[in-house]
C-alpha cells in the first residue's frame, strides 16, 4: 500500500509504502517512508496463517491518529479471524510528519495504490514473470 501527499507537495514528494518484502528468505512486514530522506524499517515475521502454515498474505492499515503532539498516520499491522474481524492490531510505526503540511480547514490530497515489483538478475530477466505472482484484494479507503 503506498500513500502519498502530491497536492501540497513544495519539492520531492513525500510518501508512505507498508507491505510485505521477501527479506533473507523470509516474508517480513516493511515499512518506507520519505520525507527529505528514506528510512526502512522491517518487522519481523508474519503471524501463521489459519492452518499454522507459513503466512503469504497480510493486512495492513494506514490510519489517521490524534494524539497530544498533533495527527500522525499509524502504519499497522492487522490480524484477523476467519471471519474477518480484527484479533490485533500491532502498530508498525508512526510518521509523524505526513500532516504537517496541512492548514487548519485545508483539504489534502492522497494518492493511494498497490505495486509489485521483483528485482531480476541480468540473467534471469527472462524468467521475472514466472518468478513473482501478486494479488491485491479487499481495499478500502475510508476518508472520514
Amino acid at each position: 500500500m503506498v500513500a502519498s501527499d502530491r497536492k501540497n507537495h513544495q519539492g520531492p514528494v513525500q510518501w508512505v509504502r507498508i507491505g510485505l518484502e521477501n527479506f533473507r528468505d523470509m516474508i517480513q512486514l516493511s515499512v518506507v517512508t520519505t520525507e527529505t530522506n528514506t528510512d526502512q524499517s522491517f518487522h519481523g515475521s508474519l503471524a501463521p496463517d489459519s492452518r499454522g502454515g507459513p503466512a503469504t498474505t497480510a493486512t495492513v492499515e494506514l490510519v489517521k491518529q490524534l494524539d497530544p503532539l498533533g495527527d500522525s498516520l499509524w502504519a499497522n499491522y492487522l490480524i484477523l479471524d476467519e471471519d474477518g474481524f480484527v484479533i490485533t492490531r500491532h502498530p508498525l510505526r508512526e510518521i509523524t510528519w505526513f500532516f504537517n503540511r496541512k492548514k487548519d480547514g485545508e483539504d489534502i490530497e492522497l494518492h493511494v495504490g498497490g505495486f509489485a515489483a521483483r528485482p531480476a538478475r541480468p540473467n534471469e530477466a527472462h524468467r521475472a514473470e514466472e518468478l513473482l505472482k501478486v494479488e491485491f484484494s479487499g481495499l478500502v479507503v475510508d476518508v472520514d
